[in-house]
């Protein structure tokens, strides 16, 4: 008990001074700052950044990518009236970095798989295989 109590106080006291030290460079800080906030949306207990996760044509019709649904709603496109689906795509091994996507709900195909195990799949650059099937057909 004394160890693990010790372990937390210590890595808090570790984590607030490399975070008082990223602040202070200049380009690194702004960096440093996305990157944390994006990985606490992502792996917080109680954060609910990704509601599912679904495959998209991207970066041409032909190919799919597996993305993380983070909204849905009309998004304003002229002629359009169709409802997108933001989706984030995320890069393989630095899920970090990627793109964001409007994508016609018509366009995008529900995996029957948790986010947990969509990121595993992202993170292994798709060598852990997916726990279960594709909906809608795919």
């Amino acid at each position: 008990m004394i160890g693990a109590v010790t372990t937390h106080f210590v890595g808090n006291q570790m984590m607030r001074l490399i975070d008082r030290i990223m602040g202070r460079i200049p380009l690194v800080r702004t960096v440093y700052s996305a990157t944390r906030q994006l990985l606490e949306a992502i792996f917080s207990d109680h954060a609910a950044a990704f509601k599912e996760v679904v495959m998209v044509p991207f970066p041409n019709p032909e190919s799919m990518v597996i993305g993380f649904v983070t909204g849905e709603g009309p998004i304003p496109v002229q002629g359009d009236s169709e409802i997108r689906l933001t989706i984030f795509i995320p890069s393989t091994p630095i899920p970090t970095t990627g793109w964001l996507l409007f994508v016609k709900a018509s366009e995008v195909r529900h995996l029957d798989i948790s986010v947990e195990e969509g990121m595993k799949l992202v993170l292994s650059g798709g060598m852990l295989p997916a726990a279960a099937g594709v909906k809608d057909g795919l």
